[in-house]
Formats: C-alpha cells, sequence, structure tokens
C-alpha cells in the first residue's frame, strides 16, 4: 500500500460514518493550466437594487443607504452574472448546451456519496451541516478549483437540489476568475463587515439552481476571519436557510495557507483533491494531519492511472481520449 493509500485510508477510518476515498483516473485540468479570459465573460449589475430588509442599496459604493437618503447598518451586494458557457466548455466545464458524457457519467459517481452524506437521517448524527462541502488540496495546481466547478455544475442538474458555490481562496481567487466575478464584493467583505447574513448577497447565475458568491477583497487577517464565530455563524446560516441546496466551497490549499485547516473543521464534509503521481508523498501526509478531527473527510485521487488508483473508490476520467476505469471496492 502507498503512503498516499495510507494517508487515504486514516482519514476514511476517522469518518463516521466511514466515507469512501473518491479516485479520479486519467487526466484533468489542473488549476494553473489555463488562461482566463475576462473579456469573454459578461457581468450584469444594476446600480441600485432593494436588499431583503427592504433597504436600497447602492452597489457602487460601500456605504448602503435608506430610501430617505440616510445610512443603512448593512451592506448588501446584488447583482447577477452570465458565465460564458462557450470559454467554460472549451476548458472541460459541463456547462449546459456542451455534452461530455463521459465527462458528466464520472462526476455523478463523484458526486453519489456526497450526496449520501445529505439524508436527513445520516446527516442528524454529526454536529456540522453535512450539505456543506469543502474541497480543499495539499498543494496548488492539483485541481481543485476545476473539480469545484465541475462538481457544482454536476449537482445543480439534481432536479430536486440547489446549488450555492462560494469561492474561499481569496489569494488566488481563480473560481471567481473563471465565472468574470473577481472584482465583486464576496465571502471576506461580509466577514469584515461583521454581517453575519449573506443570503442578500448570492449571485444568480445562467445556470439552473446555480448561485455563486465571490471571494471578495484580500484581507490581511484572513486566518483570524475564517476562525472566527462569525464565519461560523455565517455558513451554518447559509446551510440551514435551504436544506435542499449544497453548499460547495473551493477553499485553499492546506500547505500553502494557515486559513485552509482552519475553515475545513467548520465544514460539514472535506474533499482533499490529490494530483496523482506528482504531489509527493510527504505533501500528502502533512495536509492529511491537518484534517485530522475534521468531521467527513474524503481523498479525490486525481489524474490517476488505473495502476495507481490501486482499485479503490469512486473514479472519473474526462479527455478526448479519457478511457476510465471505475471501481469501488471497500476499505
Amino acid at each position: 500500500m502507498s503512503t498516499i493509500e495510507k494517508a487515504a485510508a486514516r482519514l476514511v477510518s476517522k469518518a463516521k460514518p466511514a466515507v469512501p476515498v473518491i479516485l479520479a483516473t486519467d487526466v484533468a485540468q489542473s488549476d494553473s493550466t489555463a488562461e482566463i479570459p475576462q473579456e469573454r465573460v459578461k457581468v450584469v449589475e444594476p446600480s441600485i437594487v432593494e436588499n431583503n430588509l427592504g433597504k436600497n442599496v447602492d452597489i457602487n459604493n460601500d456605504s448602503p443607504v435608506e430610501a430617505d437618503g440616510s445610512k443603512a447598518p448593512d451592506v448588501v451586494f446584488q447583482h447577477t452574472c452570465e458565465l460564458d458557457f462557450e470559454l467554460l466548455a472549451e476548458n472541460g466545464f459541463l456547462v449546459p448546451g456542451h455534452n461530455n458524457p463521459q465527462q458528466s457519467q464520472e462526476f455523478r459517481r463523484i458526486k453519489r456519496p456526497l450526496l449520501l452524506n445529505q439524508q436527513p437521517k445520516l446527516a442528524a448524527e454529526f454536529a456540522k451541516p453535512t450539505n456543506v462541502i469543502f474541497i480543499t488540496s495539499s498543494l496548488p495546481g492539483e485541481g481543485k478549483t476545476f473539480v469545484s466547478l465541475n462538481l457544482a455544475l454536476s449537482l445543480a442538474a439534481e432536479l430536486d437540489k440547489r446549488v450555492l458555490l462560494v469561492d474561499g481562496d481569496v489569494a488566488k481567487r481563480d473560481l471567481s476568475r473563471w465565472m468574470g466575478i473577481d472584482e465583486q464584493p464576496g465571502l471576506a467583505d461580509l466577514l469584515v463587515s461583521g454581517q453575519p447574513y449573506g443570503e442578500s448577497t448570492l449571485i444568480d447565475t445562467n445556470v439552473d439552481r446555480l448561485q455563486v458568491l465571490p471571494c471578495g477583497k484580500l484581507v490581511h487577517n484572513l486566518d483570524e476571519l475564517f476562525a472566527s464565530t462569525l464565519m461560523d455563524t455565517l455558513i451554518s446560516g447559509l446551510a440551514d436557510f435551504d436544506r435542499d441546496r449544497i453548499i460547495i466551497i473551493d477553499g485553499p490549499p492546506l500547505i500553502a495557507t494557515t486559513e485552509a485547516a482552519v475553515i475545513a473543521r467548520q465544514m460539514g464534509q472535506v474533499v482533499m483533491v490529490v494530483e496523482a503521481n506528482k504531489t509527493p508523498q510527504s505533501a500528502v501526509e502533512q495536509a492529511a494531519m491537518q484534517l485530522d478531527g475534521c468531521q467527513l473527510v474524503s481523498m479525490l485521487l486525481n489524474k490517476a492511472s488505473a495502476s495507481s488508483a490501486g482499485g479503490y473508490g469512486y473514479g472519473y476520467g474526462y479527455g478526448q481520449d479519457a478511457q476510465a476505469e471505475v471501481r469501488s471496492v471497500p476499505l
């Protein structure tokens, strides 16, 4: 058994009930290889909107205003964005209208064990809401953002589920750039402003049942903000507002940052993406140790050949010449 397999088995053994390791076979796009041409992404936003508290908010100004012109206590940003389906499809994302049967089928296999943990009877056994899924990795460039967006798009295809996709990697903000909302206020702004409720800040998209929340501005005290009671209240509020909504958070890498492990402990489920045959075994072990004590942890072995997959878990393969081999063997 390889070190990666041992680390995976160690993580899974701590879960109650055990969550299968998720294995990704063949080739996936890493987070750092594709350029994101911003001019092809459209953002549509009004200058004045009304939030759910009945206040008028100028999203081009940091200060909300009441109808009578006086300042309101909350900062609320609302707008919609149109994802560029052509751009995203060209880079391997599962957007509507662009058929990729093999990749679609393999992401169905990935999401099923995650959905299983959200069944009410099973979810009731856990303290943290299992409809919140945190995607992380050991190091940058292992494919976590690619997995996060594709998983969200796949989950949005569920007829009885809605999806909120959150960019929690404030330093890198790749997910926000793919969606063309990296200049918009988001998660970090909510925490800085002290707002415990984020429902009115969510951004609608041109994908049915999919909303997004950008990362927001980079601030110096992210670690403390993510570790705060405010962060826990914010995530819990989003999770409890709609139990049929799945929240996917694309987080920072565990080793490259300090805030990833902090966020992971507040999440209902954690998926750690590992790039097979490239990520050093020492990095996998170090990252896995930081997830000790997390509620439900899975490992997704990305870009794995059938031989390196080790014959366990769930797999997916995609790419023009991909030949995915999917096997599930109890650990």
